[in-house]
């Protein structure tokens, strides 16, 4: 980072009273969703929930389908999906938010 680009929120609003900080630092993908040392608890808790309760927690309109498919595609490229995620086509939006959500 150069001497003019800020580091965090803080900096880009300094006089600001809300004191929450933030920091941006470049990563991938694999890095954000990948596996991490307690992922199968992670998974099945994920999944425990979306799955027990899904009204509560997933929401798709209609018009989220292209994003949808963008998010598959670029967890695909970086084989981040579990390997149990549906090798058949997924019709919904609901239905993709579920699948990759869990």
């Amino acid at each position: 980072m150069d001497a003019t680009t800020p580091e965090s929120l803080l900096d880009l609003f300094p006089d600001a009273p809300f004191r929450h900080r933030m920091r941006f630092r470049p990563g991938t993908v694999a890095g954000f969703f990948g596996r991490t040392p307690n992922h199968r608890e992670l998974l099945a808790e994920r999944r425990h929930w979306i799955l027990d309760d899904t009204p509560a927690y997933v929401g798709a309109m209609p018009e989220a389908a292209a994003v949808l498919d963008e998010a598959h595609s670029l967890l695909l490229s970086e084989e981040v999906l579990s390997s149990d995620f549906p090798s058949r086509p997924l019709a919904t939006p609901h239905e993709k938010t579920v699948e990759l959500g869990r």
